[in-house]
């Protein structure tokens, strides 16, 4: 059967093989040992690449089925982390077992066989491990094994599941890809300021826009930055893995809401809600997303995120300084004073906050942050031209919007003017019912996330409806 199912011979269903060699070593506990050392045996020293997979899948499926025995525990234990350093997919397929089979180690048989269809699916994708942050940095989940069958909208389950979060709008997150390449080297959009902040990391420089995008010297012109995108529910964590493998690029899985539908700012029940969307905004006002435009408000936002971050907050200027208080300033704001200066400013702030709960604090930021037009919209970087300037495209529940760099409002679409959307691999281009024109019109911007502008807007189109 092992043969059959790598390909070694000829045989039809191969799927239904695989399964039945699972079924019989959960049933025939004497098989199980024999089902592991003739998968190490068939793995060694075969030089057929289809086969070696095969094998690997088999080895996959099998540790999240039974463990082996304590006799060949740490055989089979050595066979994987032998292998969690070969390069490609072997290394990962190695990493995934050895995941698997830990667990497998200290809780005994999980009883549960693949179906065929979940079988079928190791032929579409790789299992893969994913740590999956929160917006300031924290491990949601680090090296969760997650099989090929399993979706974004499954993975936010086992999410939401973890953080026991309870409120309604639970249904509203959703898990966002950021590229961790070159985030020194693209704009304020491009990636959690408040991770970088936790993590005691430079935001980058005083720009208000991003500089050119990496490559800009090149002959070929370059596409706009890349934002953090929202996955779909249908997509596989297997296939982003593996698409951003093959693109050499470093990402981060973030789980943080993703639509915003009016009216849904009420304030919650749930601390972890609270809580999650306390980080969330923090976020959008340090990294620049959503704009302060007066220092008052400002200063005021930034005594709360303290307070509501520290145990005590600091009475010093210098104390100030040394919890990182500058990290809390968004980047457009940080050139138009002195560190020693903002401690100042801010510490005239601590009688409003001091002695305050946190809840109440995290609840008030993000009641004050929610007014603001820009809060809840997800951000695109566009060009008209593919050598012009960068402007950003915000999706929102109230349409499409476009902006300067520095949030200054250009043009809004809402849902009811848009006939159809779509793009390419460099275009995105939506048809508008251009109501002073009297006609339509077709909108063409160069962009490198056509599809994510497309499914965002998409999602937010079928709720319009209802």
């Amino acid at each position: 059967s092992i043969l059959g199912y790598c390909g070694e011979q000829p045989m039809q269903f191969p799927a239904t093989l695989a399964q039945d060699i699972l079924i019989k070593g959960l049933e025939e506990n004497e098989l199980v040992d024999e089902i592991f050392i003739q998968l190490c045996k068939h793995l060694t020293n075969n030089r057929k690449p289809e086969s070696v997979g095969r094998a690997w899948q088999l080895l996959c499926m099998a540790v999240g089925t039974f463990p082996p025995s304590g006799d060949f525990e740490h055989y089979l234990l050595n066979f994987l982390i032998e292998h969690i350093t070969v390069p490609g997919l072997v290394g990962n397929y190695a990493r995934y077992s050895l995941r698997r089979l830990e667990g497998m180690l200290i809780r005994g048989a999980s009883g549960f066989v693949p179906t065929i269809d979940e079988i079928l699916a190791y032929k579409e994708r790789p299992p893969v491990l994913s740590t999956i942050e929160l917006v300031d940095g924290t491990h949601l989940t680090e090296d969760l094994p997650i099989p090929p069958d399993l979706n974004v909208t499954r993975v936010l389950e086992i999410c939401t599941h973890f953080l026991n979060l309870e409120d309604d709008r639970k249904e509203s997150f959703g898990i966002f890809v950021q590229d961790d390449e070159d985030d020194e080297d693209e704009g304020e959009l491009a990636a959690s300021a408040y991770s970088a902040m936790r993590q005691q990391q430079e935001a980058g420089n005083d720009e208000d826009g991003p500089p050119p995008p990496p490559g800009a010297g090149n002959d070929a012109p370059q596409p706009p930055p890349r934002t953090p995108r929202p996955l779909r529910g249908k997509d596989y964590m297997g296939d982003v893995v593996v698409q951003m493998t093959r693109q050499r690029r470093r990402t981060t899985f973030v789980f943080k809401r993703k639509i915003f539908t009016a009216g849904s700012d009420y304030k919650s029940k749930d601390p972890v809600y609270s809580r999650l969307m306390y980080l969330q905004a923090a976020d959008e006002v340090i990294s620049g997303n959503v704009v302060v435009d007066k220092e008052a408000d400002l200063l005021f936002l930034t005594a709360i995120a303290i307070a509501a971050d520290s145990e005590e907050f600091p009475s010093k200027e210098e104390d100030l300084l040394e919890a990182s208080l500058t990290e809390y300033i968004p980047l457009a704001w940080r050139s138009k004073k002195t560190d020693a200066n903002w401690a100042r400013a801010v510490i005239s702030q601590r009688g409003k906050v001091i002695r305050k709960p946190a809840e109440y604090l995290e609840t008030t930021y993000v009641d004050i942050v929610s007014k603001y037009p820009l809060w809840g919209q997800c951000f695109f970087y566009v060009r008209k031209e593919i050598e012009g300037s960068d402007m950003i495209c915000g999706v929102s529940h109230k349409g499409i919007h476009f902006y300067s760099l520095k949030r200054k409002q250009l043009q809004v679409y809402n849902f009811a003017e848009l006939e159809r959307w779509g793009g390419s691999s460099t275009q995105f281009w939506v048809l508008v019912n251009d109501k002073t024109k009297k006609k339509k019109v077709r909108v063409a911007l160069y962009t490198s996330q056509a599809r994510d502008m497309s499914n965002l807007i998409l999602d937010y189109a079928k709720l319009t409806k209802k």
